[in-house]
């Protein structure tokens, strides 16, 4: 969709800074933050990457027409937040985010059923980063996850009102 796209390229525009304050740092751990915003009509995926401080390095949030629950929505806001973090080498990763289903998948504690297809692409994403080591999963509450899930909501509403302006 030409939304999600605009909406995931307006948020890649922070990365050359990042990148060049990457280079000042010798071992980089990285925090990624996602959440899901599922409607009818559509769903967004969102995702924040920090610095151990909490310093943002990168946020953004994709339209995703075709989602059908709200943990596939929760997915591929992983999905575009292990993407971008990606782009930044981080050493370390922190995954965190506040659906139990999602971590507990990616963590190895559930197998995927009905979400194997995302799921999958998670698993794929995660096995691109270049890590020095495994990355870590937690769930955190819905009040930490503020940012991300504020993107999320904000994909579904740009692309609603988008859709209803054309």
């Amino acid at each position: 969709s030409s939304v999600g796209s605009w909406l995931a390229s307006a948020a890649f525009a922070c990365w050359p800074a990042a990148k060049e304050a990457l280079s000042l740092s010798a071992m980089l751990m990285l925090q990624l933050r996602f959440d899901g915003s599922f409607r009818a009509g559509g769903a967004g995926g969102a995702a924040a990457v920090l610095s151990k401080d909490g310093v943002v390095w990168w946020e953004g949030a994709r339209f995703v027409p075709s989602c059908v629950t709200s943990s596939h929505a929760e997915f591929e806001g992983l999905i575009l937040g292990l993407e971008a973090a990606r782009a930044l080498s981080p050493d370390a990763l922190r995954v965190e985010g506040d659906c139990r289903v999602v971590i507990d998948q990616m963590s190895g504690k559930a197998r995927a059923r009905k979400l194997s297809e995302p799921a999958g692409r998670a698993r794929e994403a995660l096995a691109r980063l270049p890590l020095g080591s495994a990355p870590s999963f937690g769930a955190i509450v819905r009040e930490e996850n503020a940012r991300a899930d504020a993107l999320a909501r904000a994909a579904v509403d740009v692309a609603q009102a988008l859709h209803v302006a054309a």
